[in-house]
């Protein structure tokens, strides 16, 4: 069976995992590319795509211009979005949200952060330290494939069954606020979600060689200012898996798609 995906106009340098999805899917079934309601309105049996970083406003305007229960996929929706959603009785589904994608994303959120440590220090992994805050998805994955190659990893969570867990698997672990001897790590990757987790009273302890690399959601979970003051090195790793493994991201994506449509 062939099925016709719709999917928003995008800039392909610099959504280059919508690029390689639509390549993919091209292969064997029909993709379209438009905001067009009238273009959009001549497709038959249409199956939305929203990119994850889609406006609000633009993915309902889109949304209106398909006919009621047509499949949906897209993630995290907005408040206008889910209204169409359900005044239409679409057939929505947030990938954002499905099990086996995100462990797929964590994976390689993981590897891809391995790979900005690497490119950020000047020593190799190989018994670096490094401080990894938060023990969800990602925490996991990325101490896992840090330990694998010799570093040293020192967990940092507030959740008591994070905690238990990482213990139970021989992980040195501590509560999130428990901050001592900051200094020895030469890099510290956050994943939690909380503002200013990494804190000025935490970055003022680090090594001045340290790497900081934020990986959760939201703008302000380092005090950047006070990075920047000390002169220390960081940065966001925002949608690391579309800048960089787009392919793989790609695939992901595809692969839940078509565990639905199965």
């Amino acid at each position: 069976m062939n099925y016709n995906f719709i999917t928003p106009e995008f800039d392909l340098k610099c959504d280059r995992r919508a690029a390689s999805l639509v390549s993919m899917l091209r292969s064997r079934d029909r993709v379209y590319i438009t905001d067009s309601p009238d273009e959009i309105k001549g497709i038959d049996s249409p199956i939305v795509i929203l990119p994850f970083f889609i406006s609000d406003a633009r993915a309902a305007s889109l949304l209106e211009a398909i006919p009621d229960k047509s499949p949906v996929f897209g993630g995290h929706e907005g408040t206008a979005s889910r209204d169409v959603i359900n005044r239409k009785g679409l057939l929505y589904t947030d990938i954002l949200n499905e099990e086996t994608f995100c462990r797929e994303n964590a994976l390689i959120t993981a590897e891809a952060a391995m790979s900005l440590i690497i490119n950020a220090t000047d020593t190799t992994l190989h018994s670096m330290r490094i401080a990894v805050f938060g023990y969800g998805r990602i925490g996991q994955r990325l101490t896992r494939m840090l330990l694998s190659v010799g570093a040293s990893v020192r967990v940092f969570t507030s959740d008591p069954e994070e905690l238990e867990l990482a213990r139970t698997r021989g992980i040195s672990a501590c509560h999130l606020w428990q901050r001592d001897k900051m200094s020895d790590f030469g890099a510290l990757v956050n994943t939690v979600p909380l503002k200013h987790v990494v804190d000025a009273e935490t970055l003022e302890a680090l090594s001045p060689d340290v790497y900081i690399l934020d990986l959760a959601s939201g703008e302000n979970n380092v005090n950047w200012g006070k990075m920047h003051s000390l002169s220390l090195k960081g940065e966001r790793g925002g949608s690391l898996p579309q800048r960089i493994s787009p392919v793989s991201a790609a695939l992901a994506v595809k692969n839940a798609i078509f565990r639905h449509l199965s």
